[in-house]
């Protein structure tokens, strides 16, 4: 009898880093990395980066309305975590699937096989 056939999903995941599946899952880890103050504009620029996969993500603060972001952040990730262009988004049942390959990733264990 040979082996069912792996979900692409699935087989996407094998190929991927443990942090970078940590992260889909559970989300980045920020810490701060730098933060400049600019005191004529009243603005402080903030890096954070994520200790487990070393995605950065840039913003600015106003100094003036305390804790007010202005604009959006920008976030650079690190090479490999995003999928290729086409395959969409992971959603519903495939986002499960990951989830389920990634606690089996990070705990080390393989897969029991269940009695029909």
């Amino acid at each position: 009898m040979s082996a069912p056939e792996k979900d692409p999903i699935e087989e996407w995941a094998e190929h991927q880093k443990g942090a970078h599946l940590q992260c889909r899952i559970w989300q980045h880890n920020w810490r701060p990395k730098n933060v400049a103050r600019d005191n004529t504009y009243h603005v402080m620029d903030i890096t954070l980066r994520c200790t487990r996969c070393g995605a950065l993500k840039d913003f600015s603060m106003s100094t003036v309305k305390r804790g007010r972001r202005i604009g959006s952040p920008k976030i650079t990730l690190p090479d490999g975590y995003q999928r290729e262009k086409g395959m969409g988004r992971i959603m519903g049942e495939d986002r499960d699937l990951l989830y389920y390959v990634t606690v089996l990733q990070v705990a080390g264990v393989q897969e029991r096989a269940t009695e029909a």
